[in-house]
């Protein structure tokens, strides 16, 4: 592995990335502002994998430069890894990717700052130099600068006391086909009447000589800087804040009607312009935006500057922020109108908890305290860009609606409370008489059984601790090994095979002293994996389940029976019918068939019949079968969509004898 940058040029870097900062100079990560109290070792983790940016270090690798003559266990990694993600946080821990059976790298979008070299002009440009070909404005500071394409936006005052100009300044082709696509946009918006009045004024450019530009007039601060100064976000009413996100979103709309995706929507996109009449929020940079539809431009006469080269029917992923980002488009998909919906479903949580540095924690259902706000969000940053709300017009009508919508639920939820009333007061009058009767006996038992259960209740108590501590092992052997495992932003993440076959192989290890347990997570992967039709992973994960069980105290319990039944049914899937027939006889010789008949190990035994009968090619017997699967897996308790699989095959088989009678019928007319 290569050295590491920053050593090599004696050159610190502050990183930023989503929402966290890790500080070179000083060691130090922070997010949100916040110094996390951070373990060495996860920092030096986090230092490495920040140098070597897209790059896959191995687990050697990182055995060698982090711990070198130390003498380390091979958990050591996996545990550095899991703190580091802890302190990054959920979000941020998306951008450290898992390359199974190979090691980690980090991947994302993050800004590099140099923090001992003086910040200089790409475009070599200096505060007080009189802007080229406008002699009338001196530059005054530099707002923004975007390194990777040399792009820089200064502020400019005019010598003549006329109001202050922003500039967007480049050196390079590529940066001046942006300026050319951004005036371009810019103009169409500004002369379409939808949104004529709630989008940035572009007044002036030069596209014929270096340093390029494009030229607006100060139109004010951007969303993020005007909510922090003297709070004034956090300061408005919910309601005012829910007013001033639809304002956005409308614009956004009416652009989308237009035919332009913005493709990075976000606070420092929108500028608040302040007047006697208020503030209104007005849309800019489209220097990354999309035309889906290129003859809008000659309808409201604008010149397709740029779009002969840029115009395309699929819009390129690149572009955007990453809280914003949609998660298709960190996939490499094309983006849309729904992954703005996304972008803007993501601020309108930022916008109504009054924080708009805030990403969307787990528990932020309950921190908003409105279900039915709380789903329009969801809906509109769905992963799934099917699931996802089609349109802004579609979130924008749902907020407006929102009164309405909520004294519709809190009737139906008055009326649901009504009837529940009802019935309970039935259910008593119904239950008075036995009642009577049932208290004198009910007062002489519990009087013998009150003792007897004092004498368990320590026991209880002590089992209620082993079944805790139980349930949290496997609460973070899952996090561990399957939500930390996967990124789903990452182009070439890990196929949820992989990851499950990397759980696979831990299992054992991490519940060496509890082979049960063991057991029912092997049990889960087998089901698991017979649902990706990996027949072979799933076979040795129920050996693995059988040989924990027969290490613990369940050797002849309901759970190690089901595995045998489930091994027997994939068994006969496999057309292994003999192997699958001797573990229906063993069954059949036990209590469990015999006189107990459980509905759970039914449901496998009828289950497993019925793909024996398949195989043989007996469609009257298989449909027998299926059936009485079905019956028992609703007597157990089992949900309809628990047994989609077995609902459908019989779906499908008597199907098929139908149009069998009916063939026939007609062959015998």
């Amino acid at each position: 592995m290569s050295g590491s940058t920053s050593q090599s040029n004696n050159i610190r870097y502050l990183y930023r990335f989503g929402s966290a900062e890790f500080d070179q100079a000083r060691f130090e990560l922070r997010i949100e502002g916040q110094t996390v109290d951070a373990d060495r070792r996860p920092l030096e983790l986090l230092n490495l994998l920040l140098e070597h940016l897209g790059e896959v270090l191995t687990r050697d690798e990182l055995y060698e430069t982090l711990w070198h003559d130390e003498d380390v266990g091979e958990g050591a990694i996996a545990n550095a890894v899991s703190r580091l993600r802890r302190h990054l946080g959920k979000e941020n821990a998306a951008f450290i990717v898992t390359r199974p059976r190979v090691g980690y790298s980090f991947t994302g979008k993050i800004e590099r700052i140099a923090q001992n070299t003086p910040t200089e002009s790409a475009v070599a440009l200096n505060a007080g130099d009189p802007v080229a070909g406008r002699p009338d404005y001196r530059l005054d500071r530099l707002l923004s600068v975007s390194g990777n394409k040399k792009r820089e936006v200064w502020l400019a005052n005019s010598v003549t006391n006329a109001l202050p100009h922003v500039f967007k300044f480049t050196l390079d082709a590529d940066g001046l086909r942006q300026l050319k696509r951004e005036y371009t946009l810019s103009e169409l918006l500004s002369r379409a009447p939808s949104t004529s009045d709630t989008v940035t004024q572009v007044c002036g450019r030069n596209f014929e000589q270096p340093p390029f530009f494009v030229e607006y007039p100060y139109a004010g601060e951007d969303l993020l800087n005007w909510s922090e100064k003297n709070d004034n976000l956090s300061n408005l009413s919910r309601e005012a804040r829910l007013e001033l996100f639809l304002d956005i979103a409308d614009t956004v709309s009416a652009a989308h009607d237009l035919g332009v995706l913005h493709k990075d929507i976000k606070p420092a996109n929108i500028l608040m312009s302040e007047s006697q009449d208020g503030v209104t929020p007005l849309l800019t940079d489209f220097g990354s935006s999309h035309l889906i539809q290129k003859d809008i431009l000659s309808e409201h006469g604008v010149s397709p500057l740029g779009m002969s080269v840029s115009f395309d029917a699929l819009p390129s992923s690149a572009g955007g922020t990453l809280m914003y980002l949609a998660p298709e488009v960190w996939a490499g998909g094309s983006p849309g109108i729904r992954s703005d919906v996304y972008a803007l479903g993501i601020m309108l949580y930022q916008m109504v908890i009054g924080d708009l540095r805030q990403g969307i924690p787990s528990d932020w259902r309950e921190r908003l305290g409105d279900e039915l706000l709380a789903d329009d969000i969801q809906q509109a940053t769905s992963s799934d860009p099917e699931e996802r709300l089609k349109s802004v017009g579609e979130l924008t009508s749902r907020l407006r609606n929102l009164e309405e919508r909520r004294q519709v639920a809190e009737e139906q939820a008055r009326k649901e409370e009504d009837i529940r009333l009802t019935r309970e007061a039935l259910n008593r009058s119904q239950a008075r008489r036995p009642w009577l009767i049932a208290a004198s006996l009910t007062l002489v038992v519990g009087m013998a059984t009150s003792l007897l259960m004092y004498k368990n209740a320590l026991t209880a108590q002590q089992e209620a601790e082993r079944q805790t501590a139980r349930a949290e092992a496997i609460n973070e052997f899952w996090q561990e090994e399957i939500i930390q495992g996967v990124n789903p932003y990452a182009k070439d993440q890990a196929s949820i095979t992989d990851i499950l076959v990397s759980a696979s192989d831990r299992v054992g290890e991490a519940f060496k002293d509890d082979p049960a347990t063991a057991g029912s997570i092997f049990t889960s992967l087998a089901s698991a994996f017979i649902g990706l039709s990996d027949l072979k992973q799933a076979e040795l994960n129920i050996d693995d389940a059988l040989y924990s069980y027969e290490n613990s105290k369940l050797i002849d319990s309901d759970k190690y029976w089901a595995v045998k039944l489930i091994k027997s049914d994939m068994l006969f899937r496999n057309g292994e019918i003999e192997p699958g027939k001797k573990l229906l006889s063993q069954f059949e010789s036990t209590a469990y068939f015999t006189s107990r008949k459980t509905p759970g190990l039914m449901f496998r035994y009828h289950s497993s019949k019925a793909s024996l009968f398949s195989f043989k090619k007996d469609v009257q017997s298989e449909i027998s079968h299926l059936k009485k699967a079905l019956e028992s897996g609703l007597n157990a308790g089992y949900s309809p969509s628990s047994m989609i699989e077995k609902t459908r095959t019989l779906s499908q088989k008597l199907a098929f004898i139908k149009e069998y009678d009916e063939a026939r019928k007609v062959l015998n007319d």
